[in-house]
């Protein structure tokens, strides 16, 4: 039955009630690590500098508007499901925080300029832009950097102090610091007469960077759908912050765009290139047919020969087409075949005119396009390369073959058209010599006015093509960037000092509730063990009396010695049990304490009350009450004595006796108490006191209490709050269920905090009085 009991207790775990009343109980630790947090929180945010964080919303797509903008000039080589796709996000994010885009803002911004003013807390950063000064450093080495130089401006000078010296300077001239320049230009709004201090220093080019990009967060924003990115940044100057984001998307921007029209700047290249050398050789060939004619005073040509002449345009167009297009075949085939392991992109081939040739050109710039996104965001280690390199060969094997076969078909239309002008120039034998001059200067010109015209054309093409892609790839869709916020928030930094002081001592309470093994409240003893529980004795501090009952005394622990007695007295059924046996699992406990001060309470309630000494290993009562240590048990026992020379009359009480352990103490208590005198000693008290009570040895280390339960009609069992093991109860559970100790009953001794012992949660005491107090207080106890 009890057995069933306690696993029902066990299983209900942690008490969370008992852990909430410890934490009411304990408000002051609150209150006081409150107090503690947050005064650390306001020194905090008093001496730290505080950061903003600017946020901003940027739209990344590929500009696919572009051609319809612009009027449709040229044909685009995407598909159209291609160009509708958003980017790759974590592709554009890990752009927006590599070190090149990162280093414009940088650049742009002097981020490797760190200036600030002092304070009486602290030193305050500055925006170099509002100071009424330009300041710039040139570096011999842009890893170079400075020590922190205290900066004083005066009328027409200014001065750089650190603790190896002082270095002076002129506004508006170089200064030569080490390898490094430093260049301080006053502007309209300096005050001449002023005099200011600050503090200067310039750190490398890659240090601002790294803090650069530890300030900043790129994440795909959580409400804008696909290609919008959140952009933050945080400084502990707003206005720098905007800026400093303004110049990373604008270089995100430029880097984008001058990576995705490689292609087309490079056939642009080729164009201006090719142009300027037709332009070359169609002045050079203007000025041989006017020197020609003037020469020859030639201002006019024959019918015949005009004829000759308007049949060539034609076969000379084609031609120079034809050569137009070698070039350009020979462009992509130099671009394909010497890549190295390290594709480049190659120029668009719409001069070709073969849409084949211009779908594989197409396809190829963007695997090439791919595969550097994935070699920047990756390793040459990447799963994805294999099949993209597979792919590079293969239409790379393909755009050959079809420059062989374009090549092959424009070799085939010269040679035709080398046949038809054969043809017409042998027709040229009956003109006149001069004339022929001159119609073959006009036709060269003629030629290079075709080839100029047609390279002029294409040029004006590509440049519209271009500009057509010059949009930029993101948007800025927040006006003023965004809002800016303090980082920490100062509610935000009280709230955390508030949380801390909170949960820090709830911690400790929770760790020390885990960890605690000892009683602590009348739950745990009812979690425990089914016994009942007789009484319970508040702590009672050293240095007082040991017998804190008397017949004068009303005190708290007096009241709960009488409440104690009479518990007892209903337990006992009239005390017809008189014989009464009090121990413990250790010393400390209490056990004697108890024994003395039960044996008081009902001795004043005119019943006569033997105290018998039975702890034959350790004298306890004897100190306590005074008495010294002749004779006693142990002298009885071993028949060096009559029994009636061991009782003793206490000064505390003419009904309370005292049977001390004697002396000296024996070497075999254990087999002591096992005499046969053992009869006839509680034989004679039982028959001539009303109540016994043995005070034996702790039940833990010795077996003697259990010898001596066989004289008793009644034992208890003291267990010290705050002391005894809560493992101990087990031990008790085990005594009782084997009935090794008769009638067993739990006494609860030295209770340190009465709180935690209220009736219905805890311990509960009796009734009792306050002295002085002239209104009872009435307490019950539960069984």
């Amino acid at each position: 039955m009890e057995q069933t009991f306690l696993e029902e207790e066990k299983s209900k775990g942690f008490d969370i009630k008992g852990y909430l009343l410890k934490l009411v109980r304990n408000y002051y630790w609150f209150i006081i690590a409150i107090a503690v947090f947050g005064a650390a929180a306001y020194f905090y945010l008093h001496y730290s500098i505080p950061q903003y964080i600017v946020s901003t919303n940027v739209l990344v797509k590929q500009p696919n508007e572009a051609a319809n903008k612009i009027g449709s000039v040229f044909e685009k080589t995407d598909n159209s499901a291609d160009a509708d796709k958003v980017k790759d996000v974590n592709s554009e994010i890990f752009k927006l925080k590599s070190s090149t885009t990162v280093g414009e803002a940088v650049d742009s911004v002097k981020l490797d300029i760190l200036l600030s003013t002092k304070t009486e807390s602290k030193n305050v950063p500055l925006n170099i832009e509002t100071l009424p000064f330009y300041i710039t450093v040139k570096k011999s080495n842009p890893e170079n950097e400075s020590p922190l130089y205290k900066l004083s401006l005066y009328k027409t000078s200014y001065r750089l102090e650190n603790k190896s010296g002082t270095i002076e300077g002129s506004y508006n001239k170089p200064l030569l610091i080490n390898s490094d320049t430093l260049l301080l230009q006053t502007k309209e709004t300096f005050i001449p007469a002023a005099h200011a201090e600050y503090q200067l220093q310039y750190i490398s080019r890659s240090h601002a960077i790294a803090n650069y990009v530890s300030r900043l967060t790129v994440v795909p924003h959580p409400e804008g759908g696909a290609g919008m990115l959140q952009i933050s940044l945080k400084d502990e100057i707003p206005r720098r912050a905007r800026k400093s984001i303004e110049v990373l998307v604008h270089s995100f921007d430029m880097a984008n765009l001058d990576y995705s029209n490689q292609a087309l700047r490079k056939e642009l290249n080729f164009l201006n290139s090719t142009l300027s050398n037709a332009t070359t050789e169609l002045d050079s060939q203007s000025r041989l047919v006017r020197d020609f004619k003037v020469s020859n005073k030639i201002y006019d040509i024959s019918s015949s020969a005009n004829q000759l002449l308007g049949s060539l345009p034609a076969i000379d167009s084609r031609k120079s087409d034809n050569i137009l297009k070698g070039e350009l075949l020979n462009l992509v085939e130099s671009n394909i075949k010497s890549y190295n392991d390290k594709e480049d992109i190659v120029p668009t081939s719409s001069g070709l005119q073969d849409p084949v040739l211009s779908d594989q050109i197409s396809k190829y710039n963007q695997l090439v396009l791919q595969k550097r996104t994935v070699l920047d965001n990756g390793t040459n280690l990447d799963p994805r390369l294999p099949s993209i390199n597979g792919q590079l060969e293969q239409i790379r094997n393909n755009i050959l073959k079809n420059v062989k076969n374009i090549r092959d078909e424009i070799s085939a239309n010269t040679t035709s058209l080398a046949v038809q002008e054969g043809s017409i120039t042998g027709r040229f034998t009956a003109i006149p010599e001069k004339e022929k001059e001159l119609i073959e200067l006009n036709r060269v010109l003629s030629i290079k006015q075709m080839i100029y015209t047609s390279l002029l054309q294409k040029k004006e093409d590509k440049e519209m093509e271009l500009a057509a892609t010059q949009i930029a790839n993101s948007r800025i869709i927040d006006n003023g960037l965004g809002g800016t916020t303090q980082y920490p928030p100062p509610l935000m930094i009280y709230a955390i000092a508030a949380a801390a002081g909170i949960l820090l001592p709830s911690l400790i309470i929770l760790l020390r509730v885990l960890t605690n093994n000892k009683i602590e409240s009348r739950k745990d003893v009812e979690t425990l063990t089914a016994l009942p529980i007789a009484g319970q004795i508040a702590n009672v501090q050293k240095g007082n009396v040991e017998i804190v009952i008397t017949p004068g005394n009303v005190s708290s622990e007096a009241e709960q010695f009488r409440t104690l007695r009479t518990n007892i007295y209903y337990l006992a059924a009239g005390l017809k049990q008189k014989t009464l046996l009090i121990t413990s699992s250790k010393s400390g406990e209490g056990k004697s304490f108890i024994s003395l001060n039960l044996a008081s309470s009902v001795a004043i309630s005119n019943k006569r009350v033997a105290l018998l000494e039975f702890d034959l290993r350790n004298i306890g009562l004897s100190q306590k009450l005074g008495i010294k240590n002749s004779v006693g048990l142990a002298n009885y026992l071993m028949g060096e004595v009559d029994l009636e020379d061991i009782i003793q009359l206490t000064d505390y009480s003419e009904n309370l006796f005292f049977i001390s352990s004697g002396y000296p103490l024996p070497p075999n208590p254990g087999e002591l108490i096992l005499s046969d005198r053992m009869q006839k000693l509680f034989g004679h008290l039982k028959d001539n006191y009303d109540v016994v009570i043995i005070d034996t040895p702790p039940i833990g280390p010795v077996s003697d209490a259990l010898t001596l339960a066989k004289w008793a009609d009644r034992s208890f069992f003291v267990i010290r709050h705050k002391h005894t093991l809560r493992s101990t109860l087990s031990l008790v559970n085990k005594l009782n269920q084997e009935q090794k100790l008769p009638n067993l009953t739990l006494i609860i001794n030295g209770i340190k905090d009465t709180k935690e012992f209220n009736y219905g949660n805890d311990f509960g005491y009796g009734y009792g009085y306050q002295p002085n107090n002239k209104k009872k207080k009435w307490d019950f106890i539960g069984n």
